[in-house]
């Protein structure tokens, strides 16, 4: 029951035992006065005395705190009020793991697995892959994208040495770009990891799995940036390029000197397309048999030195450098 306004004088007329009264008045103090008279119930008639102080109607102020998504949660906004009322809107979904390239924290022998350990680069989880035994091993039972082709032997060989991995999901994902930090970091685990200090000249190295290495790299000399301050760490890694950042590792790294007679480039139709910067590693790399050239529908084999290195060429190329050069 509401009362309005008027006098400070109220009669209430009423069948029920109980009563409850609203006061709506102008003032913010005033005094009240109720008679409650019940019809039905003589007894339960009844008189009151009451001081009411008047307020005026709350409205919400709500602060907004945005709770990012993480690799497992969701994100979400929290909207709070001084009163304490609070609820929660804008759902972001759950960002998921980024997983790095893997690292080999347990070396495989002839006869017992290895462990590839993986780590999220946003929130630092693991998970581990198992590396085979480097004896007889058919990796078309680990991946299921891999094939007995041409690229089976060098998939095998990269895998069951722990230089190459999966991608975390049962694939090895051989058609797959190989970006220029990938290959940095594979030359990194097969040198073994080692310790390293310092900085880089690189403002775009965003993730922390790769920095290593490619400070390893840049003190011993195997590569350089696409500019003074930047790596593209995320760019696909061409085939010049690894020519180059192969021939590096072995004359800065592996401190080997030339004692082989450079290719000649001409004998590819595309052999002028090589960079100029690039010449000389090209002609190494297709002299000790680490590139060996592509075979186009025109039955023609093309250097193709500005095309990206996919997974498997990568895997073929590493394999002939292990077994033909770093032994």
């Amino acid at each position: 029951m509401t009362v309005e306004g008027g006098g400070s004088k109220k009669v209430i007329y009423t069948t029920d035992t109980s009563v409850s009264v609203t006061i709506k008045r102008r003032e913010l103090h005033c005094d009240v006065t109720v008679d409650a008279i019940n019809t039905k119930y003589a007894s339960y008639s009844s008189s009151s005395y009451a001081t009411f102080r008047c307020v005026e109607a709350h409205e919400h102020s709500y602060t907004a705190v945005v709770t990012p998504p993480t690799c497992t949660e969701k994100g979400y906004t929290t909207h709070t009020c001084s009163c304490g009322d609070s609820y929660v809107d804008t759902y972001t979904d759950a960002l998921g793991h980024a997983w790095d390239s893997g690292k080999v924290t347990k070396q495989p022998t002839a006869t017992e697995t290895g462990i590839r350990t993986y780590t999220c680069t946003r929130c630092h989880e693991t998970k581990t892959e198992s590396i085979p035994a480097t004896g007889s091993v058919d990796v078309t039972q680990m991946f299921t994208d891999v094939t007995k082709n041409w690229a089976y032997p060098g998939i095998q060989y990269c895998v069951t040495h722990g230089i190459m991995g999966g991608m975390g999901d049962g694939t090895f994902a051989p058609t797959g770009t190989t970006t220029r930090a990938q290959i940095v970091q594979i030359l990194y685990n097969l040198e073994g990891t080692p310790a390293v200090s310092g900085t880089t000249p690189f403002t775009d190295l965003t993730a922390n799995w790769y920095k290593p290495a490619i400070l390893w790299a840049y003190q011993n000399n195997v590569v350089a940036g696409t500019s003074p301050t930047t790596f593209d760490p995320e760019g696909p890694v061409t085939r010049e390029q690894i020519a180059v950042i192969l021939t590096q590792y072995m004359f800065h790294v592996l401190k080997m000197e030339r004692t082989w007679t450079p290719a000649d480039l001409s004998t590819f139709p595309d052999g002028a397309q090589v960079s100029s910067w690039a010449k000389k590693a090209m002609q190494d790399a297709v002299a000790l048999g680490l590139i060996n050239g592509t075979k186009a529908p025109d039955d023609k084999v093309y250097l193709d030195p500005q095309g990206s290195a996919t997974r498997q060429q990568v895997a073929t190329i590493l394999m002939n450098f292990c077994q033909n050069v770093k032994k």
